[in-house]
């Protein structure tokens, strides 16, 4: 367990006790999750960006004994769920990236036995597009990102949709020095947005990324631009989690291996990072799904690194001590997680966007920490 000389803390190589795969995606009850899963009344429910009846992607619940259920299976007119479903007075909400000819993506809502209430399709380029995070509520509204179009820079925008889908944009990202390619869920904090954009920010031809906040009526603020080409981590593409006051992300990339960081950030933009990624074998690379803070940890996943190089569960205290959890094999284990975790009586679970037969459609997974 040695001491990294950035001031990042130990890394511990042992993983954790009990694993399962509780689902493996055969294509028809979906394929290729990219969404983490919530849970409602003890139920989970997740998205997968591909497969179904019409291979446009799928809403599905699962019971944490493995039983699956497809409650929606999307069409050429609403298609592509990227993003996790948002439980609120007993609907599902979400997001799709593609609809058609449009470029726009759209949102849509659900009740839980998968009767279709309505669809939203953006207006396309202009007005913002390709929403790829979800959606989060304040007041009975529901706000997101497009991490496309919005305005003469597309660089994406910020939105509202109202619970029976009237939608309005209320700002459009502008790039360098403002941020661009918004592409993770929002954070609600004291009635205020935090997010990440995974380009643009004030260093010019960077394009490292930011962390921004947002007013709900639009108003936003940079507070923090990540340098790129340097040891503190660049291109967050997942959003936040907010623990003990202070907030936490990753980025995908940069650090001092350049298989990216945990940093935290307080609400008036001080960063720090607290852990780089790939320093040994057998650590996680490029993780590009948000943290969850959980018994006063905080646990994600890696796209790649591991045992085996398919990714892996991590946890990692906010001192900087990391320890993996598990190590993607492949198969019907599951591989390459895009997708953070969902804590649920005592027990993580997530979805794999590949690993069964030649690529793999994914899985879902449970594991105690």
């Amino acid at each position: 367990m040695p001491l990294d000389v950035d001031g990042v803390a130990f890394r511990v190589q042992r993983e954790a006790k009990t694993f399962k795969t509780l689902l493996v995606f055969d294509g028809k009850l979906g394929a290729n999750s990219t969404a983490g899963l919530i849970v409602a009344d003890g139920v989970l429910y997740g998205t997968t960006s591909s497969g179904g009846k019409h291979d446009r992607g799928t809403v599905f619940s699962l019971t944490v004994a493995g039983k699956e259920k497809v409650l929606y299976s999307f069409n050429r007119r609403d298609a592509v769920p990227a993003a996790p479903v948002l439980s609120l007075g007993g609907i599902l909400y979400g997001t799709t990236t593609w609809t058609g000819s449009d470029p726009g993506g759209g949102a849509y809502a659900l009740e839980p036995d998968g009767k279709y209430l309505w669809s939203r399709i953006f207006k396309g380029p202009y007005n913002g597009y390709d929403p790829r995070g979800g959606l989060t509520s304040l007041k009975g509204v529901l706000y997101g990102t497009m991490s496309e179009g919005g305005g003469g820079a597309y660089a994406g925008a910020f939105y509202r949709v109202t619970i029976r889908g009237k939608e309005r944009e209320l700002y459009a990202f502008k790039g360098s020095p403002d941020g661009s390619d918004p592409q993770g869920n929002l954070l609600l904090l004291d009635g205020v947005f935090y997010g990440t954009t995974a380009a643009g920010g004030e260093y010019s031809g960077r394009s490292a990324g930011t962390v921004f906040r947002m007013t709900s009526s639009g108003r936003e603020k940079v507070l923090y631009s990540f340098e790129g080409y340097s040891s503190e981590g660049n291109t967050p593409v997942a959003g936040l989690v907010e623990m003990g006051g202070t907030l936490y992300g990753t980025t995908e990339a940069g650090g001092s291996n350049n298989d990216g960081v945990v940093f935290s950030i307080t609400t008036s933009g001080q960063e720090n990072v607290i852990y780089n990624f790939g320093a040994e074998s057998g650590d996680g690379q490029r993780p590009m799904a948000p943290l969850i803070a959980y018994n006063g940890k905080l646990y994600g996943t890696t796209f790649a690194g591991g045992m085996y190089g398919l990714g892996t569960v991590f946890e990692v205290t906010t001192s900087g001590t990391e320890r993996v959890l598990h190590s993607f094999s492949g198969g019907t284990g599951g591989a390459y997680p895009l997708a953070g975790l969902v804590a649920f009586d005592g027990v993580l679970y997530g979805t794999t966007n590949g690993g069964y037969a030649s690529r793999g459609n994914g899985t879902v997974f449970a594991i105690s920490p």
